[in-house]
């Protein structure tokens, strides 16, 4: 079973739940903003009713993120990849498209009454 709750108001807190035969994980904080390396604490609750939290290295996270993209970009990230290294091409031709509509396409006066 899987759960999505979002909210804009109180605290900034995301949580993952897992849940296994034997056990529930729960991770907090992926979503984290933080600059920097930050470690992930996962808490591991058996049916017994033993916790046990695991510590994670320290990641971080929007680097990694940021080089995903990047390594998905250049085709070195397997299969999709190079699925978006031939998306490359497009993504240029779309870029384009765009820069010209924005060049050639006369601004509109929003204080003038339509004639």
């Amino acid at each position: 079973m899987a759960r999505l709750s979002c909210s804009f108001a109180g605290r900034h807190l995301d949580e993952h739940v897992f849940a296994f035969d034997q056990a529930r994980v729960r991770v907090r904080g992926v979503l984290l903003p933080a600059a920097g390396a930050v470690p992930l604490n996962v808490a591991v609750r058996t049916t017994t009713g033993r916790t046990e939290i695991i510590c994670t290295e320290p990641v971080a996270y929007y680097e990694q993120q940021l080089r995903r993209v990047v390594d998905l970009l250049d085709g070195r990230a397997g299969h999709w990849g190079a699925q978006s290294a031939a998306a490359r091409p497009r993504i240029a031709t779309m870029e384009r498209i765009h820069q010209t509509a924005w060049r050639e396409v006369a601004p509109v006066s929003s204080d003038k009454e339509p004639t």
